[in-house]
């Protein structure tokens, strides 16, 4: 818990005035932002538990209001946007509820729309919104998210930060292993070898729990490690990230342990080869699209399904998945400075999987 320092002042500045020039081109009263993640990226405000309704955040198009319990009023007077005047917070003081204390900064003024982030708000959250406020609610989500998927300078030192400490953390981890009676440990063990590196080295935590699949085990793209022993002679699929200062790394490897057959390691290499020519293809104005034909061209090409059972990848940052996620979608099209994983992978449900993802930060 504690406030994001990393972000200027004028970063953040920078970013409500973008809200609220939203709401005037929507012709918006006002905007209620209730994730904690934009909230966050918005404000600089960081909870304790980004799960639960700590805040609310109130954007109008000349006021921004912060609206918040009793126990984090001294904790939002630090933010470097209320110091400086641009944020005004609300305490609920009367311990009505956060919803209730947004009432009489939400109410329509010049026009009765007011924007709402619906995939984030629950059905009841609505509904008492509506029996507070005679107004129109109009989804606004998605307009935060469409900020976040291109950086800023600052984002993109701290997305280049958690990668690196994640693939140091891998390495030693690797070594470790290989240099060990890998078959004692259990994938769990490992798991926790991996935590502990992570914050010897200098990690916040880590971005999600770790996926150690072995063997067979590695055949589902979300597995969740278990208490197995590591086995020999097969894969031992490592999916891995960090965080640091909020920001999230996110690497995947898959280890060939002892001596494996000559059809994995055929399909390791065609998948290692589309993980490298599909980084190499993202470039400013290539479209999801594009790169769905040129992976589906190169399994195809060394005689595997093309099909996927996942997306190829996904845009990383303050969340581990968020815009852009790459689909085979001709609208979808990459700009300068979005950051995304790629993520090719291949499975052979009972025999073993194959996964190989790195980061790409898109360049003109």
């Amino acid at each position: 818990m504690g406030l994001n320092k990393v972000v200027t002042l004028q970063l953040l500045k920078s970013r409500i005035s973008r809200v609220q020039n939203v709401l005037m081109e929507r012709n918006y009263s006002s905007a209620l932002f209730s994730s904690a993640v934009s909230i966050r990226y918005l404000t600089g405000f960081v909870g304790l538990s980004p799960e639960e309704r700590e805040v609310l955040l109130v954007v109008l198009p000349s006021r921004i209001v912060l609206c918040v319990p009793m126990m984090y009023e001294e904790l939002t007077q630090d933010l470097a946007l209320v110091k400086n005047g641009v944020v005004e917070v609300e305490v609920d003081t009367k311990r009505q509820g956060l919803l209730k204390c947004t009432v009489g900064f939400l109410k329509p003024t010049t026009t009765t729309k007011i924007g709402i982030e619906e995939e984030n708000l629950r059905v009841f959250e609505i509904k008492k919104l509506q029996s507070l406020v005679q107004s129109e609610f109009v989804n606004i989500s998605g307009a935060v998210e469409g900020m976040r998927a291109v950086k800023d300078s600052e984002e993109l030192k701290l997305l280049a930060k958690a990668q690196e400490l994640t693939i140091k953390t891998f390495e030693r981890f690797e070594s470790e292993v290989l240099a060990t009676n890998y078959t004692k440990l259990t994938e769990l063990d490992c798991a926790e070898n991996i935590r502990h590196i992570a914050l010897e080295l200098g990690a916040d935590g880590l971005a999600f729990e770790s996926i150690v699949a072995s063997g067979a085990s590695a055949s589902q793209p979300h597995y969740q490690s278990t208490r197995k022993h590591i086995e020999d002679n097969t894969v031992l699929l490592i999916d891995m990230g960090l965080k640091i200062d909020g920001y999230n790394g996110d690497f995947t490897r898959t280890i060939l342990l002892g001596n494996v057959d000559e059809e994995l390691r055929r399909i390791h290499n065609a998948v290692t080869e589309t993980n490298q020519q599909c980084r190499k293809a993202c470039i400013a104005g290539v479209t999801g699209e594009k790169l769905y034909e040129l992976q589906r061209s190169i399994y195809t090409t060394h005689h595997l399904n093309p099909t996927m059972p996942h997306s190829l990848g996904h845009g990383l940052g303050l969340e581990v998945h968020e815009q852009p996620l790459l689909r085979p979608n001709p609208q979808q099209i990459l700009e300068k400075n979005m950051v995304v994983t790629i993520e090719p992978g291949y499975y052979v449900p009972g025999k073993f999987g194959v996964r190989v993802e790195d980061v790409v930060v898109i360049s003109l």
